[in-house]
């Protein structure tokens, strides 16, 4: 006997029919006994929703129906006759299976093998095995038959992949015949094939348009017993099925009735809060809060939906309060096994930088700056491994860091243990979760805390479980496999209660049943409504057609299904098509925005395509509602008395990021290096050079001593500063830097050979600021001088600064910019001189060792003694303004200079507030 179908039409939303129709046919003597039914509904938002309809509509005396997502309904239409195989079961009996084929069967799945010893590499091999199994057997299919089916495909040429697929599925169902489980997918097959379908109750399914192929034959069975409720009108029956699944072929060319006003164009994720909060505004109060739905098929933009929104004073409730995978207690196992299994410097950051993690580093005995400390030693050193600290106690960088490798090391002995039984891995696990989380004092009525509870909970019940599993999976692995393993299984996510009265957020897929007369939808874009799958590695679209799989027409039916549902029962309905996602990538409108008549469509091209620029909430430009304001300058105790010739040119080029730099002192500490940047790759380049600046091999003029002595000092400069197995990129600088010396070699010597001699090297010198300069005021300058060289035949000083710069500048480009000085070093260096009696002809400029190695040389600055005043003039100006603290000074075009300050100067951000 087939199923009935009942078609609800579209004059109200269809869980409400649903659940008024149930409660009339069903209420006797006051009370109203559902207890007969099983409802299937496509979600468990829809399945909570149409448990308080029916509680509303039977006035408070029901008995209940039982209420299932479709897909834990096949389980109550049969009896299993073994228990089901775990996840964790089934994912290592996969592994198995595939390790116990021969290598020539193996080689057709893949074509590289993961070697014998790489268990996590036969773990994800066998879970992509599951994952085919378990999508094609919910449309009763299996392996052999993708062999049979795809060579009636033209063009298909993977026959011998899918018999070779089949043999592992072959064995794998033998293993775990052997180890008296079922596989959940199989014995619903089983169950199909032996007619063992039968059940007592009545099934009602109501909004289920998409079920696969395994569920209707076993629908099939006890067809006498189904009704389809069906949210659509009864002269749209030849679109649907015996069980109110959807036809898909008769759904592709069918026009979507939209008005022009239900699609809003937006560039943006903000535009798209923006096209939200004009929306709810627009409806000028006439629905509660209650009464409306935002779809959001880019969860990613959830954040940014609720942050805006509860600025506007709109609470919204989105039900995943966060996925497992993204909770405190599972990240810190994933960063403590991915340090314990390669131990990189940057793997150590990540797990130091966990913030459970550092709270608990922050209760031991170690320095209270260890942090800083940590990626002041990376910058430093470099090191790709924690597993070297240089041979030095005056550095304290090293010692900390030192420290704190120690105490990470010692908590993290229980994971680290080479062996295990699967059954045995909670104890290890236990004990190094209680090390970090065993003296946090947790407060239930705490979110924050009682999520962490939860979830620990969750973590430990999950390595418990291995304890059950038959003694011949028990395998013995590494600590850090059985993490990885584990962690693997725990996809699930939290979810949060709604507590008040807001705005419900929902995934795409639970818009349909969803009984609220406003409907926004956001993200209305292809990839997302509909969703596409393309490219799948075993399964692409066009044999997933073939095969009577889920594919994209089949998609592409049941969006527009839910677009003309919401069309029709929907009092408000706004779709949002954007034209960037929540990432700022480019998107494409929804095919369904174009499914409507041809003379609709160059118009809906021609919206989507006309950017108007952003609007801000308000109907502002967005820099005028700029919710952040630039840190303004604050007094200081006590002004300086002495100046750096070096620190000048920060003023110059901004005042108040000179202000954010010395006199705030901020800087940027990163363990975030993979190379040598310019100022470190400088500094090994000036030790060197200084070295032999006070070497026996000053005063030669032979090239190769001096290339020989400098080679050598750069090697023992590199191993001393980056241990014995430097980054790559590192060595590559090395080699950069050798090349580079060299060429200083050559000019070394034809340099000595005209008659100069080096008189210093790393020349500090602090003197009383020139009248010129001080302008009154008591202050001193201060400075270095790379190299200060003497020719003593004409009396002459040369005073040089070495630079190490891919382009080689010349002194005059660096100082000068369109005529004015925004550099004074050089100037200034002449004034340092004279206080060990460098005067007469002094020379100022750089000692040259660009990427062109040819251009290697000595450039001067030609400037003159007019010039050279006026710098003077500059430099009392600017020292003045430092004394008067005069540090906001708004810039007429951005400096490009310290650009580590980007951010507090909203650098880059559109509307900021000044340009400094």
């Amino acid at each position: 006997m087939a199923g009935q179908r009942v078609f609800l039409g579209w004059s109200r939303p269809a869980l409400q029919q649903a659940a008024e129709l149930l409660v009339q046919r069903s209420r006797s003597n006051r009370v109203c006994d559902l207890s007969h039914l099983v409802v299937v509904v496509p979600g468990r938002r829809s399945g909570r929703r149409l448990l308080e309809l029916l509680t509303e509509a039977a006035d408070g005396n029901l008995v209940p129906p039982r209420i299932l997502t479709q897909g834990r309904l096949p389980e109550e239409l049969y009896t299993p006759q073994r228990p089901f195989a775990s996840d964790l079961v089934q994912k290592l009996v996969w592994s198995q299976a595939l390790q116990t084929v021969p290598n020539s069967c193996l080689s057709s799945i893949v074509r590289q093998p993961p070697a014998a010893e790489d268990f996590q590499a036969w773990l994800r091999l066998g879970d992509l095995m599951r994952r085919q199994h378990l999508e094609l057997a919910a449309d009763q299919l299996d392996f052999a038959d993708v062999a049979r089916e795809g060579v009636l495909l033209d063009g298909f040429d993977e026959s011998e992949r899918w018999l070779a697929m089949s043999k592992v599925q072959q064995q794998y169902w033998k293993l775990l015949d052997e180890l008296q489980f079922w596989d959940q997918q199989t014995a619903r097959l089983v169950a199909i094939r032996q007619r063992e379908c039968r059940t007592d109750l009545d099934i009602v399914t109501i909004g289920t348009v998409d079920l696969n192929r395994t569920l209707r034959a076993m629908l099939d069975q006890v067809a006498d017993r189904v009704t389809a409720y069906i949210d659509a009108p009864e002269d749209w029956a030849d679109r649907f099925d015996a069980y109110g699944c959807l036809i898909s072929e008769r759904w592709s060319d069918l026009k979507i009735d939209l008005a022009s006003e239900q699609l809003v164009m937006a560039d943006d994720a903000a535009a798209q809060v923006d096209a939200i909060v004009e929306t709810l505004t627009n409806l000028d109060g006439q629905y509660s809060m209650e009464d409306i739905t935002i779809g959001v098929p880019d969860s990613r933009l959830v954040p940014l939906v609720q942050r805006s929104l509860l600025a506007e004073g709109v609470p919204t409730h989105w039900p995943v309060d966060r996925p497992i995978p993204s909770t405190s207690p599972y990240r810190l196992l994933e960063a403590a096994v991915n340090f314990l299994e390669d131990h990189r410097t940057d793997s150590f950051s990540e797990l130091i930088r966990h913030p459970d993690f550092s709270q608990w580093l922050n209760h031991q005995k170690i320095s209270p700056d260890w942090l800083s400390q940590w990626d002041q030693f990376v910058c430093s050193y470099l090191t790709p491994r924690v597993e070297w600290f240089p041979d030095t106690s005056d550095d304290r960088s090293v010692n900390i860091s030192r420290q704190l490798y120690r105490t990470v090391q010692a908590v993290l002995v229980p994971l680290a243990s080479a062996k295990v039984k699967l059954s045995a891995a909670a104890d290890p696990v236990r004990e190094f979760l209680i090390a970090i989380y065993g003296n946090r004092l947790i407060d239930p009525r705490d979110p924050d805390d009682a999520r962490l509870r939860d979830v620990l909970s969750q973590v430990q019940e999950a390595f418990d479980s291995h304890a059950s599993l038959p003694s011949v999976l028990d395998l013995e692995m590494s600590v850090v496999d059985v993490v990885r393993l584990t962690m693997s299984m725990m996809n699930g996510e939290l979810y949060r209660p709604q507590t008040e009265s807001a705005i419900q957020l929902s995934g795409w897929l639970d818009l349909p049943l969803d009984d609220a007369p406003v409907t926004i939808v956001t993200t209305f874009n292809e990839g997302y409504v509909p969703e596409s799958v393309n490219h799948d590695l075993f399964l692409p679209n066009r044999l997933r057609t073939h095969l009577g799989l889920e594919d994209n027409v089949r998609r592409y039916a049941r969006d527009l299904y839910n677009v003309v549902c919401m069309s029709h029962s929907r009092r408000v309905l706004r779709l949002i098509v954007a034209r960037r996602d929540a990432m700022n990538e480019p998107l494409t409108p929804s095919r369904l925005v174009f499914a409507t008549e041809d003379e609709n469509i160059p118009e809906r091209v021609l919206r989507f395509y006309a950017h108007r620029g952003r609007k801000g909430i308000r109907g502002e430009p967005y820099g005028a509602i700029s919710q952040f304001k630039i840190p303004r300058p604050t007094p200081r105790e006590n002004a300086p008395t002495a100046f750096r010739v070096t620190e000048l040119r920060d003023y110059l080029a901004s005042p108040y990021r000179y202000y954010l730099r010395h006199v705030l002192r901020l800087g940027v500490a990163s363990d975030a290096v993979s190379e040598l940047d310019g100022a470190a790759f400088g500094v090994l380049v000036h030790d060197v050079l200084n070295s032999f600046g006070t070497s026996d091999f000053r005063d030669t003029t032979s090239a190769v001593e001096i290339a020989s002595f400098l080679q050598q000092k750069l090697k023992e400069s590199i191993d001393q500063n980056y241990g014995p197995t430097p980054l790559a990129a590192v060595l590559i600088q090395m080699e950069q830097a050798k090349r580079r010396l060299m060429a200083f070699a050559d000019w070394q010597s034809e340099w000595r050979r005209e008659g100069w001699v080096i008189y210093s090297v790393e020349r500090d010198v602090e003197i009383e600021a020139p009248a010129t300069i001080a302008n009154g005021k008591q202050v001193t300058l201060r400075g270095r001088i790379d190299r200060v060289d003497y020719h003593p035949d004409t009396g002459r000083w040369a005073l040089f600064d070495y630079k190490t710069g891919d382009a080689g500048n010349a002194p005059d480009k660096t100082h000068r910019h369109q005529g004015e000085w925004c550099d004074l070093q050089l100037p200034l260096y002449r004034h340092l001189a004279a206080d060990f009696g460098a005067v007469g002809d002094v020379q100022l400029g750089y000692i040259v060792l660009p990427r062109d190695t040819n251009s290697v040389q000595a450039l001067f600055g030609e400037w003159s003694s007019e010039e050279l005043a006026e710098a003077d003039e500059v430099a009392r100006d600017v020292i003045t303004d430092i004394l008067e603290e005069r540090f906001w000074k708004v810039l007429p075009e951005p400096s490009g200079s310290l650009s580590e300050f980007d951010a507090i100067c909203q650098e880059g951000v559109f509307g900021r507030e000044a340009v400094l």
